[in-house]
């Protein structure tokens, strides 16, 4: 995906992983290209509260606000809301 048609904000990821070449047993018959693995950032790598504000042209703007912690049994928390919105080209509407 190249615009905001991707379920995850991209600032949440801490790296790609792609498997090139013919998936295995494991991965199935739609595999055949290749496998992408998306690794998403942890609440330890956080540990606490991030906030991100964006604004580009046409009135875009983006908020996010991300909380992360570990807990001392080892259980992880992320959690992460992004507010986004866009008024678009007037030519275009």
């Amino acid at each position: 995906m190249i615009g905001t048609e991707f379920i995850l904000d991209i600032d949440l990821v801490d790296r790609v992983e792609i498997i090139r070449g013919p998936g295995s047993v494991v991965y199935g018959n739609n595999a055949f290209f290749g496998v992408i693995n998306v690794i998403t950032r942890k609440g330890r790598q956080l540990n606490g509260v991030e906030t991100s504000v964006e604004y580009g042209g046409f009135d875009t703007y983006k908020a996010r606000m991300t909380y992360g912690k570990q807990f001392t049994n080892g259980v992880e928390l992320l959690l992460s809301g992004t507010f986004y919105d866009s008024e678009g080209d007037d030519r275009l509407f």
